[in-house]
């Protein structure tokens, strides 16, 4: 028969039992520490890089390209145009369909009909503004700078109307 003092030290006794079973009950809590702590680590390793990349790839992005036209339909037969240039000033008319034809008359040199303005851009959240305007009529543009797109809420300042559009950048042949 089995003594009483041979089994308060053996592994089948309550209280050893109860010891190992709160020896687990830290290790695993310590594991678990551990294991979010290295997973954190890792994480906001994994984010910083990500984020660094993303900046830098998020302000060109955000930039309005200055060697083209940016389009978008009116109607049927009509664009709207803008043309970026440097010293923040913009030129924007609408005009026939045919890009090619349409992007020689859109620059500041041949203003007639054209609105003039300034566009102001954020980095930060890759918005613009556009402001211009001609004798004839006034207009306003606020949206967002996506790679080659322009998406612009466009307010017709005389006649009190609005119309969102998405512009494409059309990029012009380099002159020789």
């Amino acid at each position: 028969m089995l003594e009483l003092s041979s089994l308060q030290d053996s592994p089948y006794s309550i209280s050893y039992i109860k010891a190992e079973t709160n020896n687990t009950i830290k290790r695993r809590k310590c594991m678990k520490k551990s294991l979010v702590f290295y997973f954190g680590l890792f994480l906001s390793a994994a984010v910083y890089s990500q984020t660094d990349s993303l900046s830098t790839s998020l302000i060109e992005d955000c930039l309005v390209k200055k060697n083209g036209v940016y389009y978008a339909d009116l109607d049927k037969e009509t664009n709207i145009y803008l043309r970026f240039h440097d010293g923040d000033t913009v030129v924007t008319t609408s005009s026939v369909k045919d890009i090619d034809k349409a992007s020689l008359f859109v620059n500041k040199d041949l203003g007639k009909g054209m609105l003039f303005g300034r566009y102001f851009t954020s980095d930060r959240n890759c918005s613009i503004r556009v402001k211009a305007k001609n004798e004839f009529g006034k207009v306003k543009m606020d949206g967002i700078i996506s790679d080659d797109k322009l998406v612009l809420t466009v307010v017709n300042i005389e006649e009190n109307t609005a119309r969102d559009f998405v512009f494409e950048f059309y990029p012009l042949p380099v002159k020789q």
